[in-house]
């Protein structure tokens, strides 16, 4: 009985012993065929491929290479809008930012032989290769910017009253124009709701190639009218731009309804339209200027200042004005100053 059992144990631990060897023989064939494969398949690719070879660097650097995404992206961004009854409001309004971020590509046979085929002039081997490594997205150009393509206008009551916010919703690269001009920008109003309207309010893009502290800048705005809930809203939009300083004129156009007749200078019940671009200064100084103010003039002279105050100024303001006559339906004389110039003062 005892040698019963020693011979079973024995039987036992032979079949354990061979099993263990033929897993890892078959394991070990399992690898070397994998191995096998690849060197075949890189064999395939060897003998398939053309005389033509240019460099692998070359190649990933080329636009029309390989389709990768650009890593141009919407990412969170809060904003404090006001004070409601539950406690702050804070909305995500978004912004474009490029994250580029190392990607390992996954690619199987048939994808292969599709980018294969599409590059035929690549050589093959070092492109099945350099699919097998870490490659980047590749950013905005040059001549290209992350910028918004679809934003939202939402609006939040406060404790203050209604405020309005636009909220990016997604972002791409968009290619710069080659002078500074108006390019089209759509924000969407009442989002889901019948009132739902996309204004084309635009956007100010562009080199100047007048010097380095001048900017594409909005120029001219109008305002136009879309129907809200609540009846017609103004919603302010760029007309024009141009190259422009920090601190610039920018025209505002008004209406004037001259009722002066042109042969006699009298007044006539038919007035003459007249637009008059009475202009405004936009943008702020960054620089600070000084500024004397006389605080005591001479008694017999008073162009002599005999003492003074000096100020720091930093304002953009009017440094030049025309005067515009007319009269109104009463015959009454009427002036208009228009800014002529703007600058630090």
């Amino acid at each position: 009985m005892f040698r019963l059992r020693e011979l079973f144990s024995v039987i036992f631990l032979w079949f354990s012993f061979s099993a263990t060897i033929g897993f890892s023989v078959s394991k070990l064939r399992r690898l070397d065929n994998n191995k096998a494969m690849e060197d075949t398949m890189l064999t395939e690719i060897s003998e398939s491929s053309t005389s033509e070879r240019i460099r692998l660097d070359s190649w990933l650097n080329h636009p029309s290479a390989i389709n990768i995404k650009s890593c141009c992206e919407r990412v969170p961004k809060k904003y404090f809008v006001g004070q409601g009854l539950d406690g702050e409001i804070l909305v995500d309004i978004g912004q474009c930012r490029q994250s580029c971020s190392t990607k390992r590509t996954k690619i199987n046979r048939k994808e292969f032989e599709a980018i294969l085929k599409a590059n035929y002039s690549v050589d093959p081997v070092e492109l099945f290769l350099a699919m097998q490594r870490d490659i980047s997205p590749k950013s905005c150009g040059d001549d290209s910017h992350c910028l918004p393509t679809r934003t939202v206008v939402e609006r939040h009551m406060t404790m203050s009253g209604m405020q309005e916010v636009a909220v990016i919703e997604d972002c791409s690269c968009l290619s710069d124009p080659e002078l500074c001009h108006r390019v089209e920008e759509r924000a969407i109003h009442f989002p889901g709701t019948p009132f739902e309207t996309s204004v084309d309010v635009g956007r100010c893009s562009g080199p100047c190639s007048s010097g380095n502290s001048l900017r594409c800048r909005s120029t001219r705005n109008k305002t136009v009218a879309i129907a809200g809930p609540n009846g017609d809203t103004c919603v302010e939009v760029i007309d024009k731009c141009g190259c422009a300083s920090s601190c610039y004129r920018a025209s505002s156009m008004e209406h004037i309804y001259d009722f002066v007749s042109l042969m006699d200078d009298e007044t006539t019940d038919s007035p003459v339209i007249k637009v008059v671009d009475v202009g405004k200064c936009v943008g702020e100084c960054n620089t600070s200027h000084h500024k004397e103010h006389c605080v005591l003039r001479d008694k017999d002279d008073s162009s002599k200042c005999l003492m003074s105050l000096t100020r720091r100024e930093n304002n953009c303001v009017p440094l030049g004005f025309q005067l515009h006559h007319f009269r109104n339906k009463n015959g009454t004389a009427k002036s208009m100053l228009s800014i002529t110039d703007c600058g630090c003062q």
